[in-house]
């Protein structure tokens, strides 16, 4: 399999267990997951990567189309993820109030765990590694 698309697959697949793990810490609640809240989104657009890594032959770098979709996955991906960071940070500052599983949890309890932090690490490092492992051509 090319490097490259074997980096991206590695790193695609990192996202999709990094979906599933615990975002947030709650003093009422505990570990709440990544499935709970966004985390479906980021699993679908980390699960479009694999796709087009898979897409044609294995043994070819991913073509320019190619790169784009994996790029525009992963970074939406992160920005899901980074969104869902600001509303606790937002709420913590009181600027907000939570809704959906943590509906009437002040912010003071709510933290982010680890799940979301290697959500949105894998988002960027996708297009980073896609691009220092791409085929480089002459003129």
């Amino acid at each position: 399999m090319n490097k490259q698309k074997l980096a991206v697959l590695s790193l695609a697949s990192i996202g999709l267990v990094a979906s599933c793990l615990p975002w947030y810490r709650s003093l009422s609640l505990g570990l709440l997951s990544g499935m709970n809240l966004a985390g479906c989104f980021t699993f679908i657009l980390f699960l479009a990567v694999v796709f087009f890594v898979f897409r044609k032959n294995a043994f070819k770098a991913l073509s320019r189309g190619e790169c784009c979709c994996i790029n525009v996955c992963s970074v939406f991906a992160s920005l899901i993820v980074m969104w869902r960071m600001t509303d606790v940070w937002f709420v913590q500052e009181g600027w907000f109030v939570l809704g959906g599983e943590m509906t009437g949890m002040m912010g003071s309890q709510v933290r982010i765990a680890y799940g979301a932090w290697i959500a949105f690490g894998t988002g960027i490092s996708i297009p980073v590694i896609e691009y220092l492992l791409r085929k480089k051509t002459l003129g």
